[in-house]
């Protein structure tokens, strides 16, 4: 009896650790930040939607004046200059950073 508590107890901690770390806003391990008013932005979504790309890998999409500290953070990360704000699209993916349509194309096409 002490066993099957004690693996309960274990695969809960397992599974609460991973809802925590999965369900924090800019923790995916994709991000995509985009503008409505960016035409690379918009290549971009298209290819996305015309590629089914979202069946295939989950990512979440952020608007970018509305998220940009968090941009602005993870083009940091990657020691980009912000000092003139941050180009979009910019694609976040396992602490990398991809800027501009064709890279984000390019990335999106390898998977």
């Amino acid at each position: 009896m002490k066993k099957i508590i004690v693996i309960l107890i274990i695969v809960a901690a397992i599974f609460g650790a991973f809802f925590l770390a999965s369900g924090r806003k800019g923790d995916a391990k994709i991000i995509l930040f985009y503008s409505e008013a960016c035409p690379h932005c918009k290549v971009v979504e298209e290819y996305i939607e015309e590629n089914k790309v979202e069946e295939k890998i989950s990512f979440e999409k952020m608007e970018s004046s509305e998220n940009s500290e968090l941009l602005v953070q993870k083009a940091d990360f990657c020691k980009m200059d912000t000092s003139q704000g941050v180009p979009i699209p910019f694609l976040w993916v396992n602490n990398q950073c991809i800027v501009g349509d064709q890279d984000i194309i390019k990335f999106l096409q390898s998977l």
